[in-house]
């Protein structure tokens, strides 16, 4: 894994409780993490060049290939993400999600949404 990658995989299980992940997960949190990294790049390609591009014999524009693989890439966090449950709803669990909506109170501005955020 590049610097970047390491950085980002560190980021990732420090920020989650120490059993969220187990080995059988490795393969696929890596892949996440390289679809994350090559997304910036796409991302960092399409602000420097542009996402329409302009042949300079014909004259005529097209799209930037940074932009479809910009888009295969998010196609594989989107896809990665709830599976490894780094989203916020990916970590809610049923249980979770039960206690936060019965609390027993009636006063209407505790929402479950403000008790997540404390």
């Amino acid at each position: 894994m590049s610097a970047q990658e390491k950085k980002i995989w560190e980021t990732i299980v420090d920020s989650l409780p120490s059993d969220h992940f187990c080995e059988a997960d490795r393969i696929a949190l890596e892949t996440y993490i390289r679809a994350f990294c090559y997304a910036a790049k796409c991302r960092a390609m399409i602000e420097a060049e542009g996402d329409v591009l302009m042949d300079n014999k014909s004259g005529r524009s097209y799209k930037s290939p940074w932009v479809s693989i910009l888009n295969s890439q998010q196609t594989v966090i989107n896809l990665l993400a709830p599976k490894l449950r780094v989203t916020p709803s990916g970590r809610v669990s049923n249980s979770t999600t039960r206690v936060l909506y019965n609390t027993g109170e009636d006063d209407e501005s505790k929402t479950p949404e403000r008790d997540i955020v404390r």
